[in-house]
């Protein structure tokens, strides 16, 4: 687990460098790209959520509850939060390359962070449900 934390947080950083320095030659005001890194720990923040609320129902006994009761919806569930976080990661894609506004940047710099969370939050389903 470690080990996979540090190897996506290299990736991350790495991505973000890139996106920084590419938009950097666009941005009309210095402050700007604070608020783009601010945004996008939100972002990242905002996308383990799901897991973050999976891990707190594990703690006080109402995962496993809830996955016999609604086994359907409990599996589809990160799969609708990685739709939701992917079109709004590719809504800022589009608003970035095609219409050049660069504040939109950090919508995609955290699609990576999503698919962790949706790793792990079915990782972790997967012991309450079966198939």
């Amino acid at each position: 687990m470690k080990r996979q934390a540090l190897i996506l947080i290299s990736i991350y950083l790495i991505i973000m460098c890139l996106g920084y320095i590419w938009c950097y030659p666009f941005f009309k005001i210095e402050t700007i790209l604070f608020d783009l890194i601010f945004r996008t720990v939100l972002w990242s923040i905002s996308s383990y959520g799901l897991y973050i609320v999976l891990l707190i129902l594990k703690k006080f006994s109402l995962l496993k509850n809830i996955a016999i009761s609604k086994p359907f919806l409990i599996t589809c569930l990160p799969y609708i939060y990685l739709i939701i976080f992917l079109v709004e990661g590719f809504i800022g894609l589009v608003m970035v390359f095609v219409f050049k506004t660069y504040v939109f940047a950090y919508s995609f710099f955290s699609i990576l962070t999503i698919l962790h969370a949706t790793k792990l939050s079915q990782d972790l389903l997967n012991n309450y449900c079966t198939y």
